[in-house]
């Protein structure tokens, strides 16, 4: 796989050095008819967990990968370490998760907004604001992942960063599922646009 200038470690988040990463990489190839396999455009690519509570169908995905271009997903680290530790976070939040619905200590809030607005562009939006993955619902706000040691001044120049990224203008009280909204109509709209 290519080398981007932009790539960093998906746990401790350094920049990775030419030539020097590991990666976790998957997805499907079509078939050709020599024998081989190519990357087919119309594939997406996907990795969850799957936790099945009990016999009655509950269960809770967990989305590591999903709607992936191409068929094809990455997983680059600084270090074989780095690459281990990332999925045991990931294991351990999921864990966590579980066991306080298990004891109804957490309710989760609907998906309802976040599923229809699409995986594919809620992944983009997180991306976007720096952060490969994490738990969102309807009720997730732009101002939920902002960090907490930023003041009013970083956070507005966070702010002012982001609506720059998206072209619109983004506050701290937005909902993520928004984001994602506005943000698919205005890709789709330069799309139509340059046809």
């Amino acid at each position: 796989m290519k080398h981007k200038e932009t790539d960093c470690c998906v746990n401790c988040r350094k920049v990775l050095p030419k030539g020097e990463f590991v990666v976790l990489n998957g997805g499907a190839l079509r078939k050709t008819k020599g024998g081989g396999a190519t990357i087919d455009r119309n594939l997406e690519g996907f990795l969850h967990i799957v936790n099945h509570f009990d016999s009655k169908k509950n269960y809770r995905s967990f989305f590591l990968a999903d709607e992936t271009p191409d068929g094809q997903f990455n997983f680059c680290a600084c270090s074989l370490k780095c690459l281990k530790n990332y999925f045991i976070k990931q294991f351990d939040h999921m864990e966590k998760l579980d066991k306080a619905i298990k004891a109804r200590k957490f309710e989760m809030a609907p998906t309802k907004k976040i599923d229809q607005a699409g995986p594919l562009w809620i992944n983009k939006i997180l991306s976007i604001i720096g952060f490969r993955r994490a738990l969102v619902t309807d009720e997730s706000t732009v101002g939920d992942f902002i960090s907490f040691e930023k003041g009013p001044k970083e956070e507005l120049v966070f702010l002012k960063k982001l609506s720059k990224k998206l072209g619109f203008t983004v506050i701290a009280k937005d909902f993520i599922w928004e984001l994602a909204e506005k943000y698919k109509k205005r890709i789709n709209f330069r799309a139509c646009r340059n046809i």
